[in-house]
């Protein structure tokens, strides 16, 4: 029996190939089977086998089967396109060669010890694929064992190229610096808050502090704090969306302003979770509060004056008075605001 016939068999691996599926990153795989253990009708099980075959030869995600010492028994297609090697030229590897993980640094290189450990990009875990020409690419993968009569015997691990969201999530980040903006999420069934890194950032927090409310609220006033209470109530209770300006206080004494807009997610009339976007707008008040200190001098200025004094705009085809001073008022026994916008 050949390699891929032992590993593709009908037994071998029916659980493996129907787990073969991505979702949130992770690729889910069950345990592999003795081969020709179970009894069937041989046309079954050469049809399943060949349909398995078909199926793990043909994934988009690089499959690499393990032995006990971490050395690769099998690899597919997709796994050594991946990598940049011929299909022939991976068995006998060492998966540490393969996949630059912080595991790959220990002493102990026991494939099977370290199953069921799954990369996290985005929260700086991360895993390297290391392909023959040296060129280094992210990944993620999954790593299960394989089970043979109760016994491990090796390990599946799966993977996938994630280049272009690591660079679409690095540009992200970036930009969210740049615009001094984020984003957050309140899941009401988990009790749990998500913050992006531009958040932690315009908070002086550390990346990764649980952002609990008894925290969120020791930079706020009271009246701020029970602004953001009555906008989460509003949201929970009746979806309805809220976009706040409020004086915060950041964990190092920063005087800031913040931005807090609040969307609701409600499904057959419950809101299952809250999300929007914080933004530091700091320098956008600091400027509306100099633009209206000029303007009310300018208004003290020209109102001190005795001569009458009007500012006539041109608004498409019309001229329209936006301006009087307090002596043209006077003079023409009119209020300012009977005669702006005529």
């Amino acid at each position: 029996m050949s390699l891929t016939q032992g590993l593709l068999g009908a037994a071998g691996l029916t659980g493996l190939v129907t787990g073969l599926a991505v979702a949130g990153g992770a690729v889910l795989f069950s345990q592999r089977k003795r081969f020709g253990r179970r009894l069937g009708a041989p046309s079954t099980d050469a049809a399943t086998a060949l349909r398995n075959q078909t199926i793990v030869e043909g994934s988009g995600e690089g499959v690499l089967e393990l032995d006990r010492n971490g050395r690769v028994r099998y690899a597919n297609p997709a796994a050594a396109g991946l990598l940049g090697y011929e299909p022939e030229e991976l068995p006998g590897l060492d998966y540490a060669t393969l996949i630059n993980t912080a595991e790959a640094a220990e002493e102990d290189r026991d494939a099977v010890s370290k199953v069921r450990y799954t990369t996290n990009i985005r929260g700086g875990a991360g895993a390297l694929l290391r392909r023959k020409s040296g060129e280094f690419r992210p990944v993620e993968y999954k790593m299960l064992p394989l089970v043979d009569a109760g016994l491990t015997t090796g390990t599946v691990l799966v993977f996938r190229d994630i280049t272009d969201r690591v660079r679409s999530d690095h540009l992200l980040d970036e930009m969210q610096r740049i615009a001094k903006v984020g984003g957050w999420e309140y899941d009401f069934v988990s009790d749990r808050t998500f913050w992006t890194d531009a958040v932690y950032a315009i908070h002086d927090l550390p990346t990764g502090v649980m952002p609990t409310r008894e925290l969120l609220h020791s930079g706020f006033s009271a009246e701020a704090a029970r602004q953001m209470e009555e906008a989460r109530r509003k949201a929970h209770e009746f979806g309805v969306s809220s976009d706040l300006r409020v004086p915060c206080t950041t964990v190092k004494g920063r005087e800031i302003w913040l931005r807090i807009i609040v969307r609701a997610e409600r499904r057959l009339g419950e809101t299952l979770r809250m999300y929007g976007a914080v933004q530091d707008v700091t320098e956008l008040m600091q400027a509306e509060q100099q633009l209206r200190e000029a303007r009310d001098f300018l208004d003290l200025t020209l109102n001190a004056v005795p001569m009458p004094i009007a500012y006539v705009s041109q608004q498409g085809a019309e001229r329209l008075v936006t301006y009087t001073n307090r002596a043209m008022s006077e003079w023409l026994e009119r209020t300012p605001e009977s005669m702006l916008g005529r």
